[in-house]
């Protein structure tokens, strides 16, 4: 992973939002029509995800976790998801979250997304959050980085998001 200093302590770190995003393919529409019978499809609409345990069940059958030494892209999709939950931002992805998605109130709605955000930590990298102070981020969006975050001998000449 690429991680540029601007001075001693200051760090620039490189991320796609859609890697995090790709790990949680299985969760949308598509993806769940296909692999879950009738019976669990129904299941998985039932479920609660404001309910940690109800949540760590369909994480555990849904997405794969993948061990940080087995995987090259282990710390970018920390870094990912760390943008994600220090920004406030939405994980770009049409997911199904049952059970936050229903909530009406649109501040309680966010404060389950972002508790939502937080265990998807807990159980992808098997520690809980902690902030880190100093970070700036800046968006790749060449293909290569944002497709192949496991394979850094396939990235080519950055190319960054202009605000």
């Amino acid at each position: 992973m690429n991680n540029l200093t601007l001075d001693s302590e200051k760090v620039i770190k490189e991320y796609s939002p859609r890697h995090i995003a790709n790990k949680l393919f299985d969760l949308t529409d598509d993806a769940l029509e296909h692999y879950l019978s009738a019976e669990e499809y129904e299941n998985y609409y039932d479920a609660d995800f404001t309910d940690k345990d109800q949540l760590e069940k369909w994480l555990c059958k849904l997405i794969i976790k993948k061990e940080r030494i087995y995987n090259e892209g282990y710390e970018l999709y920390k870094t990912s998801l760390r943008q994600i939950i220090e920004s406030n931002r939405a994980i770009p992805i049409n997911a199904h979250l049952p059970g936050i998605e229903e909530i009406e109130i649109l501040n309680d709605q966010r404060i389950a997304y972002k508790e939502f955000l937080l265990n998807l930590w807990s159980y992808l990298f098997d520690e809980d959050y902690v902030a880190i102070n100093g970070l700036t981020y800046i968006e790749r969006i060449d293909e290569e980085f944002v497709n192949f975050p496991h394979l850094p001998e396939k990235w080519k000449t950055p190319k960054y998001r202009e605000d």
